[in-house]
């Protein structure tokens, strides 16, 4: 190979600069804060040394991808008049409603019914029709 000058500007006669500019240095990537890398990046784009990446994106994870979603909608007719806390335990209408919303989510985003959870539901609007 040709000599070429590595990041500290000195000269490195084998040539080879790994991707941080170190001559013969073993560094695949820069991770976002500018850090030389030898594994791999998480999500996040920083350096994972171990380079085990779990499916999350997590360095050094288990696998467990939290999935927070948020979702506004219009309050279905089924559960229109009910207390505002919406507390499942207090209305059979809204325990149907969370459990037809959970098996959607789950259905639709492709993860498991126990891994869905609704922490909280609220009231964005409140609309009455009137009879004329």
């Amino acid at each position: 190979g040709r000599v070429r000058i590595d990041a500290a500007g000195t000269c490195c006669p084998s040539g080879y600069l790994d991707a941080c500019g170190i001559c013969n240095g073993d560094g695949v990537v820069v991770d976002v804060a500018g850090a030389c890398c030898t594994g791999s990046l998480d999500a996040g784009g920083f350096c994972c040394e171990s380079g085990e990446v779990d499916a999350c994106g997590v360095c050094d994870g288990v696998g467990a991808c939290p999935t927070n979603v948020d979702i506004d909608l219009d309050e279905p007719a089924s559960i229109v008049g009910l207390s505002l806390t919406f507390d499942a335990s207090q209305s059979p209408a809204v325990a149907s409603f969370v459990a037809s919303l959970r098996a959607y989510i789950s259905s639709v985003l492709g993860v498991p019914l126990g891994r869905v959870a609704i922490s909280r539901l609220r009231r964005l609007a409140s609309r009455r029709l009137e009879e004329r």
